[in-house]
C-alpha cells in the first residue's frame, strides 16, 4: 500500500472519466474503505474496495465523484484506490540539503 490513514496524498490516476477530473488534487487519506456500500460523514454513499481503496477527503475544493447510483456530483469525500494515490511525505528527494547552513 502506498498510503496510510492521515496521510496527505496526490491523486495521480482514476478508473472513470469523472475521476480523471480530480488528478493532481491533494486529499487526506481517512481510512481503508470497507467492502460494499458505505456512507461518508456528509451523507455521500460510496462503494468501497476490496482492501485496496481508501476513503478520502478533499484538502481544498470539492472533487467530482460518481455516487453509488451512478450520478456525478461534487463532494469533499470520496473513494480512491491506493494505486491512484501518492503520499506527500515532505522528505527531500535528494540526499543533501543544499540550503542548510553547517553548524
Amino acid at each position: 500500500m502506498n498510503c496510510k490513514p492521515r496521510d496527505l496524498a496526490i491523486l495521480v490516476g482514476a478508473f472513470t472519466s469523472e475521476g480523471r477530473k480530480n488528478i493532481g488534487m491533494i486529499v487526506e487519506v481517512m481510512f481503508l474503505a470497507p467492502a460494499g456500500r458505505f456512507e461518508m460523514p456528509d451523507g455521500t454513499r460510496c462503494l468501497g474496495g476490496n482492501g485496496d481503496a481508501w476513503a478520502i477527503k478533499s484538502a481544498g475544493k470539492p472533487f467530482s465523484i460518481l455516487t453509488v447510483g451512478g450520478w456525478a456530483r461534487e463532494s469533499h469525500y470520496g473513494v480512491a484506490h491506493d494505486c491512484h494515490l501518492r503520499p506527500v511525505s515532505g522528505v527531500p528527494i535528494h540526499d543533501v540539503q543544499r540550503d542548510e547552513v553547517p553548524a
